[in-house]
């Protein structure tokens, strides 16, 4: 006989045995269940594994089988039988998910279309019990998360939808709506020990905290889900998106192949992306630009230990797991000036490709949406999109704090100038305003890409742009500014330099013919 047949008798005997022992009518709720912790330690001496209270919320058990689930069955038995209590104690020591499942899963023959959750919730989390910790409960309510539509969180001491609370004002607006809604659905606990603690050196009095990994007692459920809420497939995905929960779950194997793509191929396109996480998530979930940004952000990082395991997937996992690149995107620290930077040049360089067919404004709707994912991810990085007199979309520019802090410094001297990039299949102009820095290294004020051809309108427009989001700098300040023969003095004075000197670049003067009139010696000579 298998390990696993051999596991399932032992269950199956001690539970007839335990029944028989206690039964007394026919009243299903007569004979105590099963004393969970005995029936375990006894498969632990086959299967060579010892499972504790705390383990059995990590592993839920399968459910009694001597009771029978049928179609009439009602909804406060199919909770009651959903716990295993201890009958020396009557905690709730584990739960049994897979009568949940068959109640709400289609393709069971016991499959109720009209289950009523609110009332299996407060059959299941009744007020006065204990249970053995409140990871227990967390998972209880998560399987039930799972198949009426939302997600689940531990908000101080209470167990709840991840919708609970206040609507915060001064949030992002999302299409969706915002996570909190007043959701009122959850069950509120109370610890059954404390630990004190000094809050610091000088406290003279101890603080106590809460030991949630010991046996809790439900104070107070409220079964229903009230606010904005309303718990659907639709629903969970979108609050699993909002919490991180997607990204939080990419598998090191995924994250792996990643860092491959990105190391041995220099991009990470979002089509590739794609293809390699879309297994791995829900069918009904659509992978956002969000997603992909969150997704680029950890490959990015993790791409050192990528190296430093040399292509060893055994040392990666274990580089992975010492980091802090497991937590979703709204786990993440803010990222980094480099980050945000190389973030906008990538996915700019990108969306050109994509978008090379020529339709210039599909590839700045796409842009604009992820600079402001950045913006709300780098400290300091400030965008603008610029239009035409329509209203069209027609280029962005983009700074990064970094970038502000150079203007600030080195910004007596200015250069300004558009080319075109190397790549840039749409052939639109690159901006960047330069300047030198301490060490005569040329540093960046401002970049960003515009349709069409070079045109003062663009200038005038990042002149406004360094105004606003440099303040620490005013124009007036600069002293020189150089650029090419589509600027004069009266030019830059109605740009806002005021107090400034033009003068033609290095590259426009010595084309101007200077080299021409006073030889090669003529730019030293000046």
């Amino acid at each position: 006989m298998s390990v696993d047949l051999i596991s399932q008798q032992v269950i199956m005997d001690n539970l007839e045995e335990t029944a028989h022992e206690g039964a007394s009518g026919t009243d299903a709720h007569a004979a105590p269940i099963p004393n969970a912790l005995e029936i375990i330690s006894k498969l632990s001496e086959i299967q060579g594994t010892f499972f504790t209270e705390q383990s059995l919320s990590v592993h839920p058990v399968p459910s009694n089988p001597l009771f029978k689930l049928s179609e009439q069955t009602s909804i406060e038995d199919v909770a009651y039988h959903t716990k295993i209590v201890d009958p020396s104690n009557g905690v709730v020591v584990g739960i049994c998910t897979d009568l949940l499942e068959k109640c709400c899963n289609p393709a069971s023959r016991y499959f109720k279309s009209n289950f009523d959750f609110n009332s299996y919730s407060a059959n299941l989390f009744v007020v006065g019990q204990k249970w053995s910790d409140c990871k227990l409960v967390s998972v209880a309510m998560g399987c039930i998360g799972e198949w009426h539509g939302f997600v689940h969180s531990f908000i101080k001491n209470r167990v709840c939808c991840n919708r609970y609370g206040k609507v915060r004002s001064g949030t992002r607006e999302f299409s969706s709506g915002r996570l909190k809604c007043q959701c009122t659905y959850g069950a509120t606990l109370k610890e059954s020990a404390t630990k004190g603690y000094w809050p610091n050196e000088t406290s003279k009095k101890k603080s106590y905290k809460p030991l949630w990994d010991q046996i809790v007692t439900i104070k107070n459920v409220c079964p229903v889900h009230g606010g904005d809420c309303v718990p659907s497939k639709q629903n969970r995905i979108i609050t699993m998106q909002r919490a991180g929960k997607f990204i939080n779950n990419v598998p090191k194997q995924v994250m792996y192949n990643l860092c491959n793509v990105l190391e041995f191929s220099g991009n990470l396109p979002t089509s590739v992306i794609k293809k390699i996480v879309a297994p791995i998530f829900p069918k009904s979930k659509v992978i956002t630009k969000t997603d992909v940004f969150g997704i680029r952000v950890k490959v990015m990082r993790l791409l050192p230990s990528f190296k430093k395991a040399n292509g060893d997937y055994e040392i990666f996992k274990t580089a992975m797991n010492d980091s802090d690149l497991n937590g979703g995107i709204t786990d993440l620290s803010n990222i980094s000036d480099d980050e945000a930077y190389l973030m906008a040049r990538q996915v700019w360089d990108e969306v050109l490709g994509e978008h090379g067919d020529g339709n210039s404004n599909d590839a700045i709707i796409s842009f604009a949406d992820y600079l402001n994912i950045i913006s709300h991810k780098a400290k300091g990085f400030s965008y603008q999109l610029a239009r035409n007199s329509s209203g069209v979309l027609v280029g962005a520019i983009w700074m990064t704090a970094t970038m502000r802090r150079n203007f600030e410094l080195f910004g007596t001297y200015l250069n300004l100038d558009a080319l075109k990039h190397a790549i840039n299949k749409l052939l639109w102009p690159y901006y960047g305003v330069t300047m030198y820095n301490e060490l005569n290294k040329i540093c960046l004020a401002l970049e960003g890409f515009m349709c069409g051809q070079e045109q003062l309108e663009a200038y005038y427009f990042i002149a406004e742009f360094l105004a606003k989001h440099a303040p620490g700098r005013p124009l007036s300040t600069v002293a020189i500014v150089a650029g090419d023969g589509i600027f004069d003095q009266d030019t830059i004075f109605k740009m806002g330099f005021t107090c400034s000197t033009f003068v033609l670049d290095h590259w426009h003067l010595l084309d101007s013919g200077l080299r021409n009139k006073f030889g090669k010696q003529g730019h030293s000579l000046l």
